[in-house]
C-alpha cells in the first residue's frame, strides 16, 4: 500500500507544480498586454483558467488521497488505541453495566 502511496503523493506534487507552472507561462505569454494579475484574468478566457484550477484540485485531492494511503496502518492503530481506550473508560466508570457484573 506504502508504494501506491507514494506514487500518489509525487503526483499530487507534480500536478500542484503543474497549475503554477501554467499560470506563469500564461503570464509569460500574456504579458505585454497585461501589467498585473487582475488584469491578466480579465484578458484570459475563463476556459484556460479553468483547466489552472482543476489541476491544481486535482493535484491537492491526489496529494490527500496519497498521505492517507501512506499512513493507513497508522490511522487503523490509533482508531484502536482509542476504542480501547473508550472500552476502558466505559468500565471504570459504569457506563457499560453489563461488562461490569460479570
Amino acid at each position: 500500500m506504502k508504494p501506491f502511496g507514494l506514487a500518489f503523493l509525487i503526483t499530487g506534487i507534480f500536478l500542484i507544480s503543474l497549475s503554477g507552472l501554467e499560470k506563469i507561462i500564461i503570464y509569460i505569454s500574456l504579458n505585454e498586454r497585461a501589467g498585473d494579475y487582475q488584469s491578466l484574468k480579465i484578458i484570459t478566457p475563463n476556459e484556460i483558467w479553468d483547466i489552472t484550477k482543476m489541476t491544481f484540485i486535482f493535484g491537492i485531492l491526489i496529494f490527500i488521497i496519497g498521505l492517507i494511503m501512506s499512513l493507513w496502518k497508522f490511522i487503523v492503530k490509533q482508531m484502536v488505541l482509542i476504542t480501547e481506550a473508550n472500552r476502558q473508560f466505559q468500565i471504570e466508570h459504569g457506563f457499560n453495566r453489563e461488562n461490569k457484573e460479570q
